[in-house]
């Protein structure tokens, strides 16, 4: 949209035919005729007989594009890429994916999934959007990724305002070790590969022919340096103050004592922020402010709201009401479509003659409440932190790492650049909650999200030791750019800061002379990540089309597959792993806020596409991929509209 591409220079891939539908239906740019829901997932006998992996597909993903192939026939690749998709990935002059369909390029498996990945990255720049969001993990596969990349010539452009020295070093190191192999094979010298640093300054584009590594370090650290100097100068646009929790403790037999006081103080540094950064309505002098909750883990997300429901458990001022949305991964693809689609209308401000009091989510709720003071809170996961174009008015974060932080305070004032911070708008929980559920264990604290591991640590868990007076007075990322610490002190210390913590691990897996699971190109077991299940939960409405007796309320649980192979009346249902939560919003001044229910939201898509009943809609779109059930994590799965799903 604001690159102003048209439809035959773009391709975006997305996960499946149910995030494409729901794409094309958000932004309202296909007239074109839908296929058949459950044929779009019938499977080809033939592709599930060992050995013919070679017959399937080369993309599973969806491709959204307008290609005019005559372009193309030139090349006469008809014959040796078949596949429309896989030639929309190739022909395209730009793509949008993440990072996942093309990282199958460095990943060979059986089938030819990365062909058409291969290709492409072959033909065309690479551009790695936040390359620095991944977590340990997952960085010897972006390193693959890079080394490829170098490997056929490709040039490579990382985005990202929170970028760590080793961190781009040691990408840069994966694709030197890659160019020096490509001019090899063209019988070139060993190169000098040309490099360059930009940001939003007009004049301070840096360009340097780096040969080796201590070339890039050098040339980097300096362009760093420049940008250091320059963000300091900046109006201070986020100011932060660490919430304390000093007084809390966590005892997993009552762990609801514990998520109440929580809850509690979460409210009051909520008011406490309201009071200093809300919009005053000009008619009623009501004051409204929305502001984002950044809870680590969905688990707590759930246990904090459900408190917050709960009216002998928080304590608000009598002319205060507060909204409550829950905003994560762990919710049926068309619940949390229909709240991505609300949250990015609602927040975006970037048109300053748009009244956030225009929107019927906001008017709708001050109407039905005289209250002086309306407080609009999205308790969200690190979703919120990448991705999304939302502009809050304040945030709460629970610490994970620097790099969460400064990437959450983006979401501050995001599209109001003109405002300065006279008053803290971001405030900082003194602990994260693991701290306090594994205060005596010997395992990681700040971890999945966060950077620490087994052999480096901080040398507290308490934010007040970790984070500095410089740093909470104006947040930006400078923390992140410049490592404050050199080669030597990063043996055999413990990090005095967190941002110190995130550069020795960076520096430990991606800058050192040390044989490692990163530079060494080779899976670590931790990349094998969670097993996954993908199940369908489908409303009992959706059989108000059929003569049944089946009840109309509730939901059945079903894996997708037993669904898709067998239909949905043949497949066997399973509601003892997965069960609806009861619960009843109780307080009176602390409403649930954006709530859709699955019937409504099933609905709103059949009115877009009325030939479809509701119960294809509902298997093609009421879906969650969920951990999988083990005998060693046997615990099932609760679910509730608002709430989305938690562990029993």
């Amino acid at each position: 949209k604001n690159l102003k591409l048209a439809g035959g220079q773009l391709a975006i891939l997305v996960g499946g035919s149910a995030n494409k539908k729901l794409f094309e239906l958000a932004y309202d740019n296909k007239t074109n005729a839908i296929t058949d829901i459950i044929g779009e997932y019938r499977q080809d006998d033939e592709s599930e007989t060992f050995g013919s992996e070679s017959s399937e597909d080369l993309l599973d993903e969806i491709i959204d594009s307008d290609i005019d192939y005559r372009d193309y026939e030139a090349l006469n690749l008809d014959t040796v890429i078949a596949s429309p998709k896989a030639r929309d990935l190739i022909f395209a002059p730009i793509v949008t994916c993440t990072v996942d369909h093309i990282i199958q390029a460095s990943e060979c498996k059986r089938g030819g999934k990365y062909i058409a990945p291969m290709l492409r990255l072959l033909s065309s720049d690479l551009i790695l959007d936040e390359p620095d969001d991944f977590d340990q993990a997952d960085l010897p596969a972006l390193a693959r990724l890079v080394h490829l990349a170098g490997l056929f010539g490709t040039r490579v452009l990382l985005s990202s305002a929170t970028l760590t020295p080793d961190l781009v070093t040691g990408l840069f190191e994966a694709y030197m070790e890659g160019r020096k192999l490509f001019n090899q094979s063209q019988n070139k010298p060993t190169p000098k590969v040309v490099c360059a640093w930009y940001d939003e300054q007009p004049k301070a584009m840096l360009s340097e022919q780096c040969a080796d590594v201590g070339d890039f370090y050098q040339a980097h650290n300096t362009f760093s340096e420049q940008r250091a100097s320059y963000l300091a100068k900046q109006p201070i646009r986020r100011k932060a103050e660490i919430l304390p929790l000093s007084l809390m403790s966590y005892n997993k037999n009552q762990d609801h004592q514990f998520y109440s006081k929580l809850a509690q103080a979460l409210v009051d540094g909520a008011i406490k922020l309201h009071q200093h950064h809300a919009l005053t309505h000009q008619t009623t002098d009501q004051k409204v402010s929305i502001g984002l909750i950044r809870v680590a883990n969905v688990n707590n997300i759930t246990s904090i709201a459900q408190q917050l429901f709960t009216p002998d458990n928080v304590q608000l001022p009598t002319d205060t009401v507060i909204h409550v949305t829950c905003y994560h991964a762990k919710q049926l693809l068309l619940l949390r479509n229909a709240l991505e689609n609300k949250l990015d209308r609602i927040l975006d401000r970037s048109d300053s003659k748009v009244s956030i009091f225009n929107h019927f989510e906001i008017k709708q709720a001050i109407a039905n409440n005289p209250a002086k003071n309306h407080i609009f809170m999205v308790l969200a996961t690190p979703v919120a932190e990448v991705g999304r174009d939302h502009d809050y008015d304040w945030s709460i974060v629970e610490p994970s790492s620097m790099r969460s932080i400064i990437q959450l305070a983006g979401r501050v004032w995001r599209h109001r650049p003109d405002k300065v911070a006279n008053e803290p708008n971001i405030l900082l929980l003194q602990h994260n909650i693991r701290h306090f559920k594994k205060r005596h264990a010997k395992a990681p604290i700040f971890t999945h999200p966060g950077f620490e591991t087994i052999t480096i640590k901080p040398k507290s868990y308490d934010l007040n030791e970790l984070i500095t007076g410089e740093q909470l007075a104006h947040i930006d990322a400078r923390p992140r750019i410049i490592s404050s610490i050199n080669t030597d002190e990063r043996k055999h210390k413990k990090a005095e800061t967190l941002s110190e913590l995130e550069h020795q691990v960076m520096h430990e897996l991606l800058n050192s002379s040390k044989l490692n699971y990163v530079n060494a190109y080779w899976h670590s077991d931790a990349t094998a990540g969670t097993p996954q299940d993908d199940w369908l939960l489908i409303p009992r409405m959706v059989n108000d089309d059929e003569d049944t007796d089946e009840p109309t309320t509730g939901f059945d649980a079903y894996f997708s597959e037993d669904v898709f192979e067998k239909g949905l009346t043949h497949a066997s249902p399973h509601n003892q792993e997965l069960q609806v939560l009861n619960f009843e919003f109780t307080h009176p001044f602390i409403k649930p806020w954006l709530l859709t229910t699955t019937q409504a939201a099933l609905k709103d898509i059949q009115r877009k596409q009325p030939d479809k009943s509701l119960r294809s809609l509902a298997i093609t779109y009421s879906s969650v991929s969920l951990d999988r059930i083990t005998l060693s994590n046997n615990k099932g799965w609760r679910f509730h509209e608002f709430f989305g799903f938690m562990r029993e």
